[in-house]
This record gives C-alpha cells, structure tokens and sequence, in this order.
C-alpha cells in the first residue's frame, strides 16, 4: 500500500488539501457535520469512502459562482 492509499485521511490539512479548501473551512464542515467523521478526542477520523459518497450526493446542491 501506498503512503496516500489509506482508507482514512491521515489529518484534516491532508484532507483540506485534497478538497481544495482552506483548513478552517475543513474544519468548520467537520464541527457542523457537513462532513462525515468521528470524533476520538481532539481528532477526527475521517474515511476517504465516506467523503467521496458525501461528495457525489451533494453534487449539484452548491450554486455556481458567476463571473
């Protein structure tokens, strides 16, 4: 398995990267559970599965952004 093939987001700056959102935006999708995690602590645990199955229900949901 390769570093990146893992079936969780090691942390949410990796997981922010690959969204292409900001760390504090991750973060705040997280508290308010937009973004499906657990909680353990002070960390969350965040599956790859889960995120992309969030993803593909939420297409089309968010407005476009006009020029």
């Amino acid at each position: 398995m390769k570093k990146n093939d893992s079936l969780i987001y090691r942390n949410v700056k990796v997981l922010a990267e690959e969204l292409g959102i900001s760390l504090a935006l991750a973060y705040r999708h997280l508290a308010d559970g937009s973004i499906p995690a657990i909680r353990l602590g002070n960390r969350y645990i965040v599956s790859k599965s889960a995120v992309e199955r969030w993803l593909s229900e939420s297409a089309g949901k968010f407005p476009t952004v006009m020029r």
